[in-house]
């Protein structure tokens, strides 16, 4: 869609649509007319460009403060459940024990969204089936043990005393199978060891899972955040009756001005807030705003808040789950806001002193990523020299009678270089790398820089000088310096490199088109 006329600047709500209706983004703004507008610029992500190609129609209104703002939000997400606001669909869910006395049941249950917990005693969650599976085989060969008979025409008072004995820790079981794992180990059956180790392994699985137990019966969801640019990952931890029962993870990109507000705010469009909720401050007025029922806390200390702690490294591991290390390092190396998962690298090559040539080399999440590899006939005059002439004294000539003239200016190349890409990406309406290695130190960074603002473009950008490996930043008088084994180096040594073998590539190719004499 075309962008809107001028909205106004004030506090509201926006929809974008199709032209049938179908609400496919609901947001919530402190200015309306800044908020909209940044949907359209060129510097928009790429799942906001998505919205905007799709729909067709945009509403908008004004509401008296952004409280009302978050308020009406709220009411017309439950109402719609659009689709670009946050995919949800990526919750992980284990399987847990459920322990019936009455009839007697033991079976393995799946908790849904909005899924009361059943009567009887929850084991788990496990998060590996292995460890599952390995509890039932104990618990069955236990009771045939006991009993004689096959666990599955058990008596039901029988059963279950030995299940919840076993389950609880009453019974004695762990020490019991580290004494048969020893004597299988002393008689070299290691297969016998190996099995009663998988069901020692399976029994402090659970262990490690019910041990976070409170002091209290409160129902709470424990909820971390851990983001990166326009990535948002968030790890829920649902507490009923003082247990840890589900959890449930997400990693999304986002286009809302306030990701964990947004998260909240569709989150409870499909499932039932608790009594309590704890989260970081940030994010408590919005919380106690949207849910003025639930008790919203922020502790600093106590159980509640290790599980806190405990939600946002799981949300940190999962927004970095499926990401390199050398990617993550070299973020944390450069302060960026962003992971590097896309890095594209320049180099400039002289042939002959009167013809130069640049290329590009992408990278995604440390890989080459060949297909998008670009190179670069340079036209800019200051970077070609001047023609071969022969009206010169004889002393002046170079000796190997190359072009006569000054030396091209490798700056003005690598300028060219840059603006033709990024001024192609900004008329092509195509994402920006998420960094920018330029070959060279701090003269072909300002090179580079003065692209980007002719470009109209604002990308995170770096400059690796061979000689002593140093990093250039735009924001730093002084160099970068990172250890040898560093891997974030590596990974920009990796690129330096690789875009300079293929310049000189094309360098030589190029030679062995021109003509000679």
């Amino acid at each position: 869609m075309e962008k809107p006329k001028p909205l106004p600047h004030a506090p509201g709500v926006y929809q974008f649509a199709k032209a049938d209706g179908t609400v496919l983004y609901v947001g919530k703004a402190k200015n309306l007319a800044s908020r909209v507008g940044s949907y359209f610029s060129q510097d928009a992500p790429e799942k906001a460009r998505r919205l905007v190609s799709e729909a067709e129609r945009l509403e908008t209104t004004l509401t008296h403060s952004e409280t009302e703002a978050l308020l009406l939000e709220q009411a017309l997400i439950q109402q719609h459940l659009p689709e670009y606001n946050v995919m949800l669909k990526d919750g992980v869910r284990y399987a847990y024990l459920l322990l019936q006395k009455k009839p007697f049941r033991f079976r393995t249950i799946r908790r849904q969204p909005g899924q009361s917990v059943p009567k009887g005693k929850l084991y788990g969650p496990f998060a590996k089936g292995s460890h599952r599976w390995e509890l039932i085989r104990l618990l069955s060969a236990l009771f045939f043990e006991k009993t004689g008979r096959p666990f599955g025409t058990s008596a039901g008072d029988e059963a279950y005393e030995l299940i919840e004995s076993v389950l609880d820790g009453k019974n004695d079981i762990r020490t019991e199978l580290q004494k048969r794992m020893a004597d299988a180990s002393k008689i070299q059956d290691y297969e016998k060891a190996l099995r009663y180790k998988k069901r020692l392994d399976a029994l402090e699985a659970m262990d490690e899972h019910q041990a976070i137990e409170q002091k209290t019966s409160a129902h709470q969801d424990v909820i971390g955040y851990a983001q990166d640019g326009d990535r948002l990952a968030v790890q829920v931890f649902r507490v009923r009756f003082g247990v840890l029962r589900e959890q449930e993870k997400y990693a999304y990109e986002t286009i809302a001005e306030n990701p964990r507000t947004e998260f909240i705010t569709c989150y409870y469009a499909t499932h039932e807030p608790p009594t309590q909720i704890i989260i970081r401050p940030e994010t408590l007025p919005a919380v106690r705003t949207l849910f003025p029922d639930a008790s919203a806390k922020s502790p600093k200390n106590g159980t509640a808040a290790e599980l806190l702690e405990l939600a946002e490294k799981n949300a940190q591991r999962l927004l970095a789950s499926n990401v390199p290390d050398d990617v993550i390092q070299l973020q944390q190396a450069l302060h960026l806001r962003k992971q590097p998962r896309r890095i594209e690298g320049f180099d400039i090559s002289t042939l002959q002193g009167n013809q130069t040539v640049g290329a590009m080399v992408s990278f995604y999440d440390g890989k080459a990523d060949k297909d998008n590899y670009r190179y670069f006939n340079i036209h800019t005059p200051a970077a070609e020299g001047l023609p071969k002439t022969t009206d010169v004294p004889e002393r002046n000539k170079p000796r190997d009678n190359a072009t006569y003239g000054p030396r091209p200016d490798d700056f003005a190349a690598m300028r060219e270089a840059v603006y033709r890409r990024y001024d192609r990406l900004v008329r092509d309406k195509q994402p920006m790398p998420d960094l920018v290695l330029i070959d060279g130190g701090k003269g072909q960074l300002s090179a580079a820089l003065d692209a980007f603002e002719q470009a109209g473009v604002r990308i995170p950008v770096c400059a690796l000088a061979k000689e002593f490996e140093e990093i250039y930043l735009p924001e730093r008088s002084i160099p970068i310096r990172l250890a040898r084994n560093h891997a974030g180096l590596k990974l920009l040594q990796r690129v330096r490199d690789e875009v300079h073998r293929f310049v000189i590539g094309f360098h030589r190719r190029k030679r062995g088109k021109m003509p000679t004499e």
